[in-house]
């Protein structure tokens, strides 16, 4: 009845037989049209659902693609930290190879010198620095940046012995005399990069590395305090600064409480 319009609805009221007929009818198209507005309201209802859960659901994948935007975005961050983190740990192993080689030359260069110092001494001539504080004057100005003894990298984790004292300070600073004696190496030695040696008689000599100039040549006589060097980092140094070295029995198991004693 629906599906022809109003029209269906005249002609069934029209084909009515007689009035009683036509009453009937008209019942029953009251009772059709009372089931078709129904029946509408339904659809209607029906179809804001549906229109509803449309929109919910493009929602929803806004949503999703959204995400799966996010969820790559964050993959690749975590795929480019990896790889950074891959060349860090490269690098890393490089410079601990690099860290080493450079300590093994600083040892050797340590042993040579060492050598050269125990032929160049003077062991019959009298020592010009006597047991007791104040014997010898401080290298130069600044802290103590690295002690003598073992020491561990902090990323390495490499253990060497440190056979010195290295004192940082500012690039040019003076660098003196700890007391009255006689250059026996000035000059370029490897690891210690621009470094000078004085002889103080009685068996005790210090030395003076990574400079970035030398104010003193071997055979000439200074004294307690007098300029030698000027601060640097030449050979293998991590920034500026000087590394003061004390020989006195035994070269290399020089304590710190041994030099405390002549400062």
């Amino acid at each position: 009845m629906q599906e022809n319009g109003p029209v269906s609805y005249i002609e069934v009221l029209l084909s009515s037989g007689d009035f009683a007929d036509l009453l009937n009818r008209f019942d029953s198209m009251k009772e059709i049209v009372a089931q078709d507005v129904v029946l509408m309201e339904n659809i209607k209802k029906k179809r804001n659902e549906i229109e509803s859960k449309k929109q919910t659901l493009e929602k929803k994948q806004a949503e999703l693609v959204s995400l799966q935007g996010s969820v790559r975005n964050k993959k690749e961050a975590i795929e480019t930290k990896a790889q950074a983190k891959q060349q860090l740990l490269a690098d890393i192993s490089k410079q601990k190879s690099v860290y080493e080689q450079a300590l093994n030359e600083l040892e050797q260069t340590s042993r040579e010198i060492e050598q050269a110092i125990r032929r160049l001494q003077s062991p019959d001539s009298p020592g010009t620095i006597s047991r007791g504080k104040g014997a010898m004057s401080w290298p130069t100005a600044g802290p103590i940046s690295s002690y003598f003894g073992y020491r561990t990298h902090p990323v390495f984790g490499t253990k060497k012995l440190h056979s010195g004292l290295d004192i940082a300070a500012s690039h040019g600073q003076t660098v003196v005399a700890a007391a009255d004696g006689v250059v026996i190496m000035s000059g370029w030695y490897g690891g210690y990069g621009k470094a000078v040696v004085i002889d103080h008689g009685g068996g005790i000599s210090t030395l003076y590395g990574h400079h970035s100039s030398l104010l003193v040549s071997v055979g000439q006589k200074v004294r307690r305090g007098q300029a030698i060097a000027k601060v640097g980092s030449t050979g293998v140094s991590t920034g500026p600064h000087t590394t003061s070295l004390m020989d006195l029995a035994v070269y290399r198991l020089l304590a710190l409480q041994s030099v405390n004693a002549v400062l």
